[in-house]
């Protein structure tokens, strides 16, 4: 899918929002991977390039501010605690109704004991995990692999190959994506299996995914060793696609790159990469829209 630069309704962002909150655990602090998460759902660009002077950002994420205003008054998102947005179960309701593959990925549909074998709801967490990758590969653009890099530390730090940095632009892109414990992510279906509680209330375990963490959840000490043991090759069956997947990405990153920041000699034009990444939003935007 091709990000495109185009003016959206707080009404079609309400959905991507519920969804994204849900996706990333339920309750989040309003920021950079929540707006990127919510931008890839609607086909935008992070830095959109209207971009709002007297609020310093994108306009679409002043908007969204009044998003989550108004679903909180919906009671679709919880306002009771400053600086956070945390999905509600009237939330987690109208997605089931809505968007029932976004609850999905978060709620499993029973019990796991009862239901499934450990081994067999972790093989359905590792190929959403690979699945939800593969999605956000053919979602994101250069511009917002750009958005994430300082180029005057990159000139002072690095003089790698265009694919090579790339590469690891696409790797701190997921990061910021998933953020630093993405095995929490991973692994939300599991905490709920195990647990039955209600979304928030799994919310504080969500920073840890080790032996303490399991240990409140399962009661088992050993069950962090468990589950590696089970793990071993279940990620084979489903690493192929995302591989391919990660190298067509990669390769039209490192065109675009080139043909928009590279020298006749291969060199890095780092005046127009700066100009790019740093330039003005509101004089820069039309001259430098990718």
């Amino acid at each position: 899918m091709t990000l495109v630069k185009k003016r959206v309704t707080r009404k079609a962002l309400e959905l991507p929002l519920l969804a994204s909150l849900a996706e990333m655990g339920g309750s989040v602090v309003p920021d950079v991977p929540l707006y990127m998460l919510v931008a890839h759902k609607v086909g935008i660009s992070i830095l959109d390039n209207e971009y709002d002077i007297t609020h310093a950002r994108p306009k679409w994420i002043y908007e969204l501010q009044w998003v989550r205003h108004n679903l909180v008054k919906q009671e679709q998102i919880d306002g009771s605690q400053r600086g956070i947005w945390r999905i509600t179960q009237k939330g987690l309701d109208r997605l089931a109704l809505e968007v029932p593959e976004a609850v999905s990925r978060i709620v499993p549909p029973g019990r796991m004991k009862n239901e499934r074998s450990l081994k067999e709801q972790l093989d359905s967490c590792i190929e959403q995990f690979y699945k939800s990758r593969i999605e956000r590969l053919g979602q994101i653009g250069l511009r917002d692999l750009l958005s994430l890099i300082d180029p005057y530390v990159l000139l002072l730090e690095t003089q790698l190959p265009a694919q090579e940095l790339i590469d690891k632009w696409m790797q701190h892109f997921f990061e910021i994506i998933e953020g630093r414990n993405s095995s929490s992510l991973i692994f939300a279906p599991l905490m709920l299996g195990f647990t039955g509680q209600a979304l928030d209330n799994l919310i504080p375990y969500a920073t840890s995914s080790g032996q303490e963490f399991w240990q409140e959840l399962t009661g088992d000490p050993d069950f962090y060793l468990k589950l590696i043991r089970l793990m071993d090759k279940l990620p084979e069956a489903h690493r192929d696609s995302y591989e391919e997947e990660w190298s067509k990405a990669s390769n039209r990153f490192t065109k675009e790159f080139l043909d928009k920041f590279s020298t006749p000699d291969g060199s890095i034009d780092w005046e127009k990469l700066v100009e790019f990444n740093s330039g003005s939003k509101t004089a820069g935007a039309s001259k430098n829209d990718s």
